[in-house]
């Protein structure tokens, strides 16, 4: 049987127009210009060596209910399971291989470890396999509108698949009681005046269809007392500041910098002091970012407000990035200032193939996530918020904090940056000719020394010595 939680969040002020139809085996909503989420549970076939495996897709920057931030683009973690009898990595990587063939295809090369499971980034692969596996999953009942920006969430664990949906939501949506499918639907919307950004108070409908098959699931015809009141209360991990920053790249030759301004509003003095919320005990600044492999970060040449915490992946300083097969690299640091400003992250560029058309290499990569990580009370409340993304698995930086952490993130575009690198523009063929002639010059060269040294030493030819020279 299939389980699927679908969340609607209200953006007005009022349900009022909102429930169009409702009965014991259909509801029918308005919900256009509102955001939700749709989570569907479904059983799995166990693996012999996979423990977990999770894969997100990053491009829809919530700015109120169900609010993440990740890199955006493609994030797959795969954690083997060391323990298992039998343990075999060639049967561990075709286990990985076999589940990945229906969405998306990642060499073995590609992958790097990271803490304790292999990960692999690419930040323009769009998972439209996996999209539509969940579309079928769903049917027609669809919350999330996939003609805009969305995020997604696939994990296995526990031999069972987890998939989730956020984003905008489909103007008007009808939910139907289905063979082997239970299905829970909650509407909400922030109830005004006492709700805060650590502890956000939903208020709504809550509407419950059960497997079709179940004989106790009766038709109760067109009824709305079916409909449960509901009010509960979200103590939400992730959380938004209203300082805003831009990131750039600040072309230098192979040792370019991202560049990242924060705006200049006084206004916000509370952000500056660290006191976000109530139950916030203390705050640190931390900066997370995934290179490709074209570029990498020089632990050794960082600034001193830098400090490097976390470097996953290749880091040899020496090799061009043709003869790398990973992906690239992984950082975290802790950005040590006495008070926040702009700052500098410096890249070093790894050298290209030739362009013989215009000397450039064109790459992309996300710009860095810089948050706030701060201890607070009552951390044993995030576990229980039914829209808490933490696992053990994946979620970028996540992984790296305890789970008392919050965090609070700055409001920024979530573009993609373009690292400009220069290369050769010759062509191969006029290289080599130039190789050959320098090559064929200097051999003649050294010749005609040669040549010119042994005439001098042949009879007639002899030195003069200079004790000589001086009588």
């Amino acid at each position: 049987m299939i389980r699927q939680r679908s969340t609607i969040y209200n953006t007005g002020s009022s349900h009022d127009g909102v429930i169009q139809d409702a009965s014991a085996n259909s509801l029918t909503l308005n919900t256009s210009n509102f955001l939700g989420e749709d989570k569907i549970i479904q059983k799995s076939t166990p693996f012999r060596f996979i423990d977990k495996i999770r894969v997100q897709w990053f491009s829809f920057d919530n700015q109120d209910f169900l609010f993440n931030k990740y890199s955006r683009g493609l994030s797959v973690y795969c954690k083997p399971d060391l323990l298992a009898a039998g343990f075999s990595k060639k049967e561990f990587f075709k286990e990985v291989r076999e589940f990945l063939s229906n969405y998306i295809d990642i060499p073995e090369d590609s992958w790097i470890v990271s803490k304790d499971a292999l990960f692999y980034y690419d930040s323009s692969v769009f998972p439209d396999k996996i999209v539509q596996s969940i579309s079928s999953l769903i049917g027609h009942e669809t919350t999330i509108d996939l003609e805009r920006p969305f995020n997604l969430d696939y994990v296995y664990e526990n031999d069972q698949r987890i998939f989730k949906l956020s984003g905008h939501t489909t103007s008007q949506i009808t939910y139907e009681r289905q063979l082997g499918k239970r299905r829970e639907v909650g509407l909400f919307l922030r109830e005004p005046g006492i709700s805060v950004r650590d502890d956000m108070v939903l208020a709504g409908v809550r509407a419950v269809f059960e497997d079709k098959a179940d004989p106790e699931a009766q038709d109760n015809g067109k009824n709305s007392d079916f409909l449960q009141k509901t009010l509960f209360h979200v103590k939400p991990r992730q959380r938004k500041l209203e300082r805003h920053y831009i990131s750039k790249i600040q072309t230098n030759g192979l040792h370019p910098f991202i560049e990242l301004e924060f705006g200049k509003d006084q206004k916000i003095e509370h952000e500056k002091k660290l006191t976000f919320d109530d139950d916030v005990l203390q705050c640190k600044l931390f900066c997370y970012l995934n290179l490709p492999r074209s570029a990498f970060i020089d632990k050794y040449q960082l600034p001193k407000y830098l400090v490097p915490l976390v470097t996953f992946g290749n880091n040899d300083l020496e090799l061009p990035e043709y003869k790398i097969d990973s992906w690239g690299s992984e950082f975290l640091f802790e950005v040590n200032m006495p008070e926040l400003s702009n700052f500098q992250v410096p890249l070093h560029s790894r050298y290209q193939l030739r362009n013989e058309t215009s000397g450039l290499s064109f790459k992309l990569l996300p710009e860095p996530i810089v948050f706030y990580g701060c201890d607070v009370r009552q951390a044993e409340l995030l576990n229980k918020s039914p829209f808490d993304n933490r696992i053990e698995v994946g979620g970028n930086y996540e992984r790296f904090f305890t789970n008392d952490t919050v965090f609070y993130h700055f409001d920024s575009n979530q573009e993609l940056l373009q690292l400009t690198i220069p290369t050769a523009k010759d062509s191969f063929q006029s290289s080599q000719i130039l190789t050959f002639i320098c090559i064929g010059c200097g051999t003649m060269y050294i010749l005609y020394k040669l040549l010119l040294a042994k005439f001098a030493s042949v009879p007639g030819g002899t030195r003069v010595a200079a004790s000589k020279k001086n009588e």
